[in-house]
């Protein structure tokens, strides 16, 4: 039971992190719109529509079954299936429309703009978001390198290895291009043999990553060659730990921030 628990809390922080407040927020409302809303229909959809979810979400036996058909890290997306944001909204409108002098909705509305300028976040802030001027919105790395993989008229069949990030944006740009790997679902086992759940997105146990990541050549070249791979994507920070031309690899063409290599025909 302990063991379901963690998992429990694991995949709450894979949605939320450690941002308590947010989500508290979210159930203060469910319990305001609970007392305060005289619509059955808007009751059921806020309030009982919710508790559902969270009665999924929190129930160790729910966990357990679910745990034989989902990744444990890709569970945190049934948080997304939760009213969240438009329920703190009504709760917050209700709120204001139940103070009964204008004095006091005025208070209220400062409060709550307060409340959401303090605890959340510029939707242009680096951290969160990042302007590109492409049609895709993507980075321009990633573009540019579809854009030469996708226009060498040298191979039909194309399948390339890039780097962790870009293998999730890349054939978004050109879907002809077929990749080593995408999206990571890795799931190792421990010393015991039993399964350690890792989020989806964590490349840090899978090989190839830290492989490409580490600049070694030879494991990169060698894998790409049996599995039909035949573009390699280095970013040019990393220093690499021998030259691919040694191993049957050309360099292709290169961006600003990556060099290609193409596995030569001859």
């Amino acid at each position: 039971m302990s063991e379901l628990i963690d998992e429990i809390k694991m995949v709450y922080s894979y949605f939320n992190d450690e941002d308590y407040v947010f989500f508290s927020l979210f159930l203060l409302s469910i319990v305001y719109i609970f007392i305060t809303e005289k619509n059955k229909k808007v009751k059921d959809f806020f309030v009982f529509y919710s508790i559902f979810i969270l009665a999924i979400i929190w129930n160790p036996i729910c966990i357990y079954v679910l745990n034989k058909f989902i990744n444990i890290g890709s569970m945190y997306r049934i948080y997304y299936m939760l009213p969240t944001c438009i329920s703190i909204a009504y709760a917050i409108t209700k709120l204001i429309e139940n103070c009964k002098t204008t004095k006091t909705k005025l208070a209220a509305l400062a409060c709550t703009s307060i409340l959401i300028v303090f605890f959340g976040n510029c939707i242009f802030n680096k951290l969160t978001t990042e302007k590109f001027s492409n049609f895709y919105k993507l980075p321009d790395e990633t573009v540019a390198v579809a854009y030469l993989i996708a226009g060498d008229t040298e191979t039909e069949e194309k399948k390339a290895l890039v780097p962790y990030g870009m293998s999730s944006q890349i054939r978004q740009v050109c879907p002809e291009i077929k990749l080593y790997y995408s999206r990571i679902v890795s799931n190792p086992k421990d010393e015991n043999g039993n399964s350690l759940p890792h989020d989806t997105d964590d490349p840090s146990n899978y090989e190839p990553v830290q492989r490409l990541n580490s600049g070694d050549v030879q494991y990169i070249t060698n894998l790409c060659k049996k599995s039909n791979t035949n573009y390699i994507v280095f970013d040019k920070n990393i220093p690499l730990k021998d030259r691919p031309e040694n191993f049957g690899f050309e360099v292709y063409a290169e961006t600003e921030k990556h060099l290609i290599y193409r596995l030569a025909t001859n």
